[in-house]
């Protein structure tokens, strides 16, 4: 998943992502997306633990993006992942 903002990604020719995983640990870190509410084909989690900085080139398909309600649940599970109050 990307999580860089759309007007950065450009400009910087990169992109820090959160991966996807059918393997869903319960973690407070991990924000569960479903298919039919979320552009995702089956169950799986964005791990949050494991952010990383990307080239573009290392982008393939936009599958679509969430909804508010569910950026808010990624952003709380960033906040935790990185020790923020």
């Amino acid at each position: 998943m990307v999580l860089s903002r759309d007007a950065t990604i450009p400009r910087l020719g990169r992109a820090i992502v959160a991966p996807c995983t059918t393997t869903i640990r319960g973690l407070p870190t991990e924000v569960v997306l479903e298919p039919g509410e979320d552009p995702v084909p089956q169950r799986c989690v964005v791990g949050l633990d494991s952010v990383l900085n990307v080239s573009l080139a290392q982008l393939t398909d936009r599958l679509g993006s969430l909804s508010g309600t569910r950026m808010h649940s990624v952003c709380d599970a960033l906040s935790v992942a990185v020790g923020c109050p």
